[in-house]
């Protein structure tokens, strides 16, 4: 009767090489997911500038509403070169909070979201923009991810204006006021 060895270091070796080809395709497949999308036409950014009060709680949510800001996206279509069929989505990117003085830092904040809405009565809004668990040592500068929502219905209101509603969720006090540039950036992508 004979002995049969196995061997290990082959087996291990066999079984990466089909693992890689296994996933092969996977990784091919997810370098094109911005092109799912649609190809990127333009990106535009919106600043606006607002202060975080001393005194905010770790029990509840924070609110800050910002209404009627202007989104030029009819000038910002004409100026690239666009209309309004040209444009297949509108997609978030990056939100960015920067501390406009030395010194104030985001490390209270455990979560930041940011919404998209047309108005309170009918309630059709959106998360654009969503981080969880903000690392402790955050200082001056904090980046939000952008959801995979689409945003252009929000964008092509015929009055020009489109709403967004911030939301912070603290983990200590906040010991001073916070003077916070805030800017959002989107993609426009085409068809």
């Amino acid at each position: 009767m004979g002995i049969v060895r196995l061997d290990f270091w082959n087996i291990y070796c066999n079984m990466k090489k089909l693992l890689f080809f296994l996933l092969l395709p996977l990784l091919i497949g997810s370098c094109r997911k911005g092109d799912e999308q649609g190809p990127v036409l333009f990106e535009f950014t919106h600043r606006l500038d607002f202060e975080i009060p001393a005194g905010l709680n770790t029990i509840e949510d924070h609110f800050f509403v910002f209404r009627d800001q202007i989104s030029n996206m009819d000038s910002l279509l004409s100026f690239n070169g666009y209309d309004r069929e040209s444009v297949s989505r509108i997609t978030p990117q990056e939100l960015r909070m920067t501390a406009l003085f030395a010194g104030e830092e985001y490390d209270f904040l455990r979560e930041v979201s940011l919404y998209l809405f047309v108005n309170e009565t009918n309630g059709r809004r959106s998360e654009a923009f969503w981080r969880p668990e903000i690392p402790l040592n955050t200082r001056g500068l904090l980046q939000v991810p952008g959801t995979l929502i689409d945003a252009k219905d929000f964008f092509f209101d015929d009055a020009g204006k489109f709403n967004m509603e911030l939301r912070l969720d603290t983990r200590e006090f906040t010991e001073t006021f916070i003077g916070t540039r805030m800017e959002v950036t989107f993609f426009v992508r085409g068809n």
